[in-house]
């Protein structure tokens, strides 16, 4: 995984996915961070879709920044656990008791956060589910 800029040279290959990224994420503790949701679904006819209720919420090691001159910096801007657990920064939870630290949280550590931060969870993960669902269906054949 590469961040690239628009004056990056990219040369023509197979195989390449490009997205759009996005500048300005929801940052915690100053860190980037991605959500891994595991999705479970039995049936499209009928439609039966099952949301986990926990997952992982994986973050960046180092704090994040939107300067040009640190674009090239994984660590900023890559959540990939692949990727980070090589960082010099990397926090690894041996302690169940102390979800909440470190460079992974479950989800329920991430709810609690959201919650000291004034977010509504429940309004939060009800948009999320929509989203889930309506890609299942656009899935469909």
């Amino acid at each position: 995984m590469k961040v690239i800029t628009k004056t990056t040279k990219i040369k023509r290959k197979a195989n390449r996915i490009i997205s759009e990224y996005i500048a300005h994420p929801h940052l915690i503790n100053g860190f980037k961070y991605d959500l891994r949701l595991y999705v479970l679904v039995t049936s499209y006819d009928p439609l039966r879709i099952y949301l986990y209720e926990e997952g992982l919420t994986r973050f960046a090691t180092e704090q994040y920044t939107t300067s040009t001159k640190e674009v090239s910096k994984r660590y900023i801007h890559l959540t990939n656990y692949s990727v980070n657990k090589h960082a010099k920064k990397f926090v690894k939870n041996s302690n169940p008791e102390a979800d909440g630290e470190g460079s992974k949280w479950s989800i329920t550590a991430l709810k609690k956060k959201y919650t000291t931060l004034g977010i509504d969870v429940d309004r939060l993960f009800a948009r999320i589910q929509d989203v889930i669902i309506k890609t299942c269906i656009s899935a469909e054949p």
